[in-house]
């Protein structure tokens, strides 16, 4: 090899070495995404998942909850390793959160937490 070729060999390989890390889709190093009812985080070329997305689209950690439809939704990791959401409780008209077998009044009505 002449030393001609030398320098453009090192700026190719320091060219590539320096390219970032992409996952599936074109996400970046770093680069948050959201897929279905998870949000992941791209790291070292792959998608990993982080937590739910509530039907707003809003990213919600492992443990944390969120209100859908009169209900208090908690976001979960199950056996699998995979992040899901399940019911944990009721939402009021004036968006207080009760849990399963509360109850509470308005100026009207009686109601209990169930489902």
């Amino acid at each position: 090899m002449s030393n001609v070729h030398i320098p453009i060999l090192l700026a190719l390989i320091s060219y590539v070495a320096a390219a970032p890390t992409q996952c599936a889709g074109g996400a970046k190093e770093g680069d948050q995404v959201d897929r279905g009812q998870t949000w992941y985080v791209c790291k070292d070329g792959q998608l990993l998942e982080q937590g739910c997305l509530s039907e707003k689209k809003k990213r919600i950690n492992a443990g944390d909850t969120f209100h859908n439809g009169g209900y208090v939704f908690e976001c979960y990791k199950d056996d699998t390793g995979r992040f899901n959401s399940r019911p944990k409780g009721c939402v009021s008209e004036d968006n207080k959160d009760y849990m399963p077998n509360d109850t509470w009044q308005d100026d009207n009505y009686w109601y209990k937490c169930q489902w």
